[in-house]
């Protein structure tokens, strides 16, 4: 079994999501993340590109993600849209972080995941 937690595929594509998130901002936060930026301090991920082989996973799947998710919960629909059988759980009021912000309702969402038959 597999349990996929606020997750991407795609640096590029979560890049795509960020930035529309970033010219939305008011001008305080976003310039304060764009000089972290320049200082090397944020948005330094390496590149990560494997939607192609997402397909590849054949063990039964959990896919988890906030409804409030910064990664936006079309990349988790995609993931779920190319691994066979996997199963959805956008977890709500919650961001990236589900287990976090909804720790109860993410133990129930795994333990009901794992203990099916």
């Amino acid at each position: 079994m597999l349990i996929l937690c606020g997750t991407f595929y795609s640096t590029s594509k979560m890049n795509e999501v960020f930035q529309k998130q970033l010219a939305a901002m008011m001008p305080e936060p976003r310039e304060r993340i764009q000089t972290l930026e320049r200082a090397g301090l944020f948005g330094n991920l390496k590149s990560v590109e494997y939607g192609d082989r997402i397909s590849s996973i054949h063990v039964p799947t959990l896919i988890t993600v906030g409804d409030h998710d910064e990664c936006d919960p079309s990349l988790a629909r995609y993931m779920n849209d190319k691994i066979v059988g996997s199963k959805p759980a956008i977890v709500p009021q919650s961001g990236h972080m589900t287990f976090v912000d909804q720790p109860d309702l993410f133990i129930r969402t795994v333990e009901s995941f794992l203990m099916r038959k």
